[in-house]
């Protein structure tokens, strides 16, 4: 698990999470080339099939991308 708080930003955060899901689930996620993009990019995350039995919060909900990394954190096992 990579903690959110302890990255420079959503890009370099979004890098880091993509090599463990890839190991741990088989979700291939895509890149993130531009940091106002997160949220759309989470979304498509969270549309991954191998996601869908976890409960991962909608990430339009939350202004702060941290915020949503961390809830990202607690409930996909990685």
């Amino acid at each position: 698990m990579i903690d959110p708080r302890g990255t420079v930003d959503v890009k370099q955060w979004a890098d880091f999470i993509t090599l463990p899901l890839m190991s741990a689930l088989g979700i291939v996620a895509r890149r993130l080339d531009n940091a106002q993009d997160w949220p759309v990019w989470a979304f498509d995350l969270m549309q991954d099939q191998k996601l869908q039995s976890t409960i991962v919060a909608d990430p339009r909900g939350f202004s702060d991308w941290r915020d949503w990394a961390e809830r990202f954190n607690q409930v996909v096992p990685y």
